[in-house]
């Protein structure tokens, strides 16, 4: 089809010459869409990665509807326990000893939970607006939440570049959120850790905002500075 069509394109004849190069464009545009989408996919052989992806697909819609409620204190448990399920996929234990053990990031289960948009949902949960006079009452138990998805982005983000870029994105969204500043502190270390594009990338203003949030949490700030360390201290240079 191609050669026919680049045939068409050396006729003296402009309409002729116009279409065939349009379907031409068409043609190599679908094989290079394609292509992408290819490169994207994944093929799950293992058992384990086949029923995490099954459970993963399961617990999902469970988590979006529970997004999308008004949480009551049973909500709030099924979505804590949701969480905490993804972010135990999220990490490997190289060693059976407890004592010993060394923990690594699941890089399959990663690209799972992320093309199932479930880090777009975590950051859908964190842009629940809260008033901070009573997150400490009646919302204890969603400054939980909070926490634990901090810590879902923080494992999620480890060696994992399309996720640091995503919460890049959405840091000065993240740098409002109440509550759980050491949770908030060790996810956007993670964030840069190793990643000099990201740490040459940011901007005064959320550096700025950073140091605001340690010179008001004090005590609590510790590991916002080991964001602006992580920020300053790339592995790379």
């Amino acid at each position: 089809l191609a050669k026919n069509l680049q045939d068409l394109g050396n006729y003296q004849y402009d309409k002729m010459k116009v279409k065939s190069v349009y379907l031409l464009d068409r043609y190599f545009s679908t094989h290079a869409m394609l292509f992408d989408k290819a490169i994207q996919a994944q093929v799950l052989i293992t058992p384990s990665s086949i029923e995490v992806f099954k459970r993963v697909h399961k617990l999902v819609p469970e988590l979006r509807r529970l997004t999308t409620s008004k949480l009551t204190d049973e909500m709030e448990v099924q979505m804590s326990e949701i969480l905490d399920i993804f972010t135990e996929y999220c990490t490997v234990r190289l060693r059976s000893d407890q004592r010993n053990a060394t923990v690594e990031p699941h890089g399959m289960n990663q690209k799972i939970l992320l093309n199932f948009g479930v880090v777009d949902d975590v950051f859908n949960i964190l842009n629940k607006r809260i008033d901070m006079g009573f997150i400490e009452k009646q919302y204890a138990g969603l400054r939980k939440i909070f926490k634990q998805c901090f810590i879902f982005l923080q494992v999620m983000a480890r060696r994992n570049d399309p996720v640091q870029t995503k919460i890049f994105e959405q840091m000065d969204k993240l740098l409002d959120v109440p509550g759980c500043p050491q949770e908030l502190g060790l996810c956007i270390a993670e964030v840069f850790t190793g990643n000099m594009r990201l740490c040459l990338s940011i901007k005064p203003d959320r550096v700025r905002r950073i140091v605001e949030l340690v010179a008001r949490q004090q005590r609590d700030g510790g590991e916002l500075l080991q964001a602006l360390n992580a920020i300053v201290k790339v592995e790379e240079i």
